[in-house]
């Protein structure tokens, strides 16, 4: 089966989703060769899961951000900066800025899901099943 019939069999489970599950979908498409996925995504995965992450947990693409929390994916429509910049500093009880433009913001998942209204949240091992689908079924 040629690359774009199984691009387009991999999507077509996933239509009746929300609108925000496109974000999943920019992600996929950012890393389109197994070499990129054996090297880097499957060890960032695998480190998030056993709770060896290394590194950042959250990571900002043109078309929006991804962070690893409690055992779920949350990514976001906007990148950190434009979150950062737009709105204004939020101050938590101690007094140190929530929304920033260098994501610390993303510390707080409970501010993301009451103030923010386009994300997707997915369970981490929901995920990692996708992305192994997506590396075996389409790449």
């Amino acid at each position: 089966m040629e690359k774009k019939s199984k691009f387009n069999l991999f999507f077509k489970g996933f239509k009746e989703k929300t609108e925000n599950f496109s974000l999943l979908f920019d992600f996929l498409m950012d890393f389109k060769y197994k070499n990129a996925w054996d090297r880097d995504i499957f060890p960032l995965l695998e480190s998030v899961k056993t709770g060896k992450s290394f590194g950042v947990d959250w990571s900002d693409f043109i078309w929006g951000t991804i962070c690893f929390r409690n055992g779920y994916v949350m990514f976001l429509k906007e990148s950190i900066h434009q979150v950062g910049r737009k709105f204004p500093p939020i101050k938590d009880i101690n007094g140190n800025a929530l929304v920033d433009e260098t994501g610390q913001w993303l510390e707080n998942t409970e501010y993301i899901e009451l103030n923010y209204s386009e994300f997707l949240k997915i369970p981490l091992d929901e995920f990692i099943s996708i992305c192994r689908k997506w590396y075996n079924e389409v790449l």
